[in-house]
């Protein structure tokens, strides 16, 4: 706070954070505030492109939404993954509500040879997609939307409605909070998919989910 207040000759101090709520107000009061809005998906979609042009437009799209306007992420996800999360959620809520945990087994297999980081981003892109999908719920706006998912979420109105949809998105909360507290994914996975089926069961909907 000294340096602040009283800096050296010729200094500037310049401070980065994402939340201004979290700076104590003895450091806001003596700085000058600028606010940078995030990158757009389509800003950030065209500048990896121009730089990346053979990466996959579906891993892209898929990186840009997990993002949330940070471009530096949006690169790291897009560049570090050859994993397509639209086919894998969709084989994870397949096998769950079958409940054939035998291929349970060999699908949390393969994921865990992925390592805990994509195993991260896995679980990050399953948020994204429920949160994109609860807005097409609500608007039936598909912009938001890669191909691939508008054809799962459109099937996908016919098995879960806003209440599953929450109950999704914090089952997926809490298995990205319990990988990244270093729980084994093995069984966190496990664990989550018997709850999962258990939410896409109810009422009993969901033979349309073999068709998406």
């Amino acid at each position: 706070l000294k340096m602040i207040e009283e800096p050296t000759d010729n200094t500037f101090i310049i401070l980065i954070a994402e939340n201004q709520e979290r700076i104590l107000n003895t450091i806001i009061s003596r700085c000058q505030i600028t606010k940078v809005s995030p990158v757009s998906d389509i800003q950030a979609t065209e500048y990896i492109k121009a730089r990346h042009p053979n990466i996959d437009s579906e891993i892209l799209a898929q990186a840009v939404q997990m993002s949330d306007g940070d471009l530096n992420k949006a690169l790291n996800i897009a560049l570090g993954s050859s994993v397509d999360y639209s086919d894998l959620l969709l084989s994870w809520m397949r096998l769950s509500y079958k409940r054939d945990f035998s291929e349970l087994n060999d699908w949390i297999t393969m994921l865990n040879t992925k390592g805990r980081e994509d195993i991260k981003h896995f679980m990050e892109y399953a948020m994204s997609f429920m949160r994109e999908y609860a807005f097409y719920l609500q608007t039936e706006d598909v912009s938001r939307l890669s191909d691939s998912q508008q054809l799962i979420a459109k099937n996908m109105t016919k098995i879960m409605d806003m209440i599953k949809v929450e109950s999704v998105a914090k089952l997926f909360q809490e298995c990205l909070s319990e990988i990244m507290r270093n729980v084994n994914p093995r069984i966190c996975l496990m664990a989550k998919s018997i709850e999962l089926g258990d939410i896409l069961r109810s009422k009993d909907q969901v033979k349309s989910l073999y068709d998406m």
